[in-house]
């Protein structure tokens, strides 16, 4: 293999840890949002003074990332995220608990869009005041929880305490995991009325946690115009008076233009 001066290659080493740094930073945030994650990641980290770091402005972490799992702290150093989407089995922590996904969440200020894919997450509770650590997102407006078990308490209550601590939050979609053989009833807990105008539920079964969502959601969506129900699977109930629909009539709305929709 061809051998360069000493000389050559440390200059050539200074110039590369470099040219990251020297670019402006409109050009940076373009090429950030175009590269795969760990590549986005890695390069953020890698520049000098950590100066590009905050401006990636859209991140999907899936099981399509090719380079490993990341970590928690990387992620929050992107402060400048617009849209964040992750797969929580991608983490390199097997475990986190409601505490971590809501600390992380909250130390990305400017992001607008949030999607949660919970299948695969083995969560641990975690005692503690968690609502605050989301004070601070008055820009998200879209929020996905994909796969959520609602027979595990611990995940419903991560949702809830995402819903409650997004004061402006507008459109919240959700679908259902398979859920695991033990249930624990969790009482509702959304706490004061929500800015709610858009909901999607998907591959719900009419358990009665999901149903207490529902109910939650209408009577604390004072604004909401639509709310969506498909793939419902309600054939485990044999009393037909359980069936959602007509459950979803009796259930108070605080809106008086909410439509509900079963597809």
């Amino acid at each position: 293999m061809q051998q360069f001066p000493v000389a050559y290659r440390r200059r050539f080493q200074v110039d590369s840890e470099d040219i990251i740094s020297r670019m402006p930073e409109n050009v940076i945030t373009n090429v950030l949002d175009r590269l795969p994650l760990q590549v986005a990641v890695r390069t953020s980290i890698l520049s000098r003074n950590w100066r590009c770091c905050p401006l990636l402005e859209n991140l999907e972490i899936s099981s399509n990332t090719q380079d490993g799992k990341v970590k928690l702290g990387d992620i929050a150093k992107l402060v400048n995220l617009k849209m964040f989407s992750l797969k929580l089995e991608m983490l390199g922590d097997y475990v986190v608990t409601s505490s971590d996904i809501l600390q992380l969440v909250g130390s990305l200020p400017k992001l607008e869009k949030l999607k949660l894919n919970f299948r695969g997450c083995m969560m641990l509770a975690k005692a503690g005041a968690r609502e605050t650590l989301l004070a601070n997102l008055h820009c998200l407006k879209m929020l996905a929880l994909k796969k959520i078990d609602f027979k595990d308490h611990i995940m419903l209550e991560c949702a809830y305490d995402l819903i409650n601590g997004l004061p402006n939050l507008q459109t919240l979609k959700m679908t259902h995991a398979t859920s695991s053989p033990d249930y624990l009833k969790v009482p509702c807990s959304i706490k004061g009325n929500l800015q709610l105008q858009y909901v999607d539920f998907g591959c719900l079964c009419c358990e009665e946690n999901e149903v207490c969502f529902i109910e939650s959601v209408l009577a604390y969506s004072p604004l909401l115009k639509k709310m969506v129900i498909k793939d419902v699977c309600d054939c485990h109930f044999e009393d037909d008076s359980w069936s959602l629909p007509r459950k979803l009539l009796k259930l108070h709305r605080a809106s008086p233009i909410a439509e509900i929709h079963l597809c």
